[in-house]
């Protein structure tokens, strides 16, 4: 990577912890193929150890999110397995940890799954932002994958990476 790629990459990813301090709204354009990434034990025992019939929907959406920053890495490719996720495996990964917890304080009607959208800040796409000061990244930036969660009482898109690389959740109330 030339000098000035580098200096592009640098500003580029140096502007996405404003994330944290914007007007950020996420927009869902479809589903992600559900892609179930495999809860190990240890994981499952984490879960339980956690999560019992008594735990609020909140908090399971909570703890999904710091053992999902605990598991994973950020990186440009997807190896869940290895510990190593892009926002595509962050999603399905959260998603995975949420429907167990979900599933074993019998929460009836909650569900999480992974979708694909974009990141606006103030009505901006910031993948297109990204895409122009990196392009030799495009491929990479051209949209993002979150998670939507519904519960008998609300309706939430969640962004669990940048959970992890920012320490700031983006969570967000949706319109039915």
């Amino acid at each position: 990577m030339s000098c000035r790629n580098r200096v592009k990459t640098i500003v580029a990813l140096s502007l996405i912890p404003l994330l944290a301090f914007c007007s950020v709204k996420l927009v869902k354009l479809n589903d992600r193929p559900s892609h179930a990434c495999w809860l190990n034990e240890d994981i499952r025992n984490a879960i339980r150890a956690n999560v019992g019939s008594d735990t609020s929907e909140d908090a399971i959406i909570q703890f999904s999110l710091f053992l999902t920053a605990q598991l994973l890495e950020f990186s440009e490719k997807n190896s869940v397995s290895e510990g190593k996720a892009n926002c595509i495996g962050y999603a399905q990964l959260y998603s995975d940890i949420c429907n167990y917890g979900f599933r074993i304080s019998h929460k009836a009607g909650c569900h999480a799954h992974a979708v694909v959208g974009l990141t606006k800040v103030y009505g901006i796409n910031i993948n297109t932002i990204v895409t122009h000061l990196i392009p030799w990244h495009k491929n990479f930036f051209k949209d993002h994958d979150f998670v939507e969660i519904s519960t008998p009482t609300k309706h939430l898109f969640i962004d669990p990476s940048t959970f992890d690389v920012l320490g700031n959740s983006l969570r967000q109330e949706v319109d039915d």
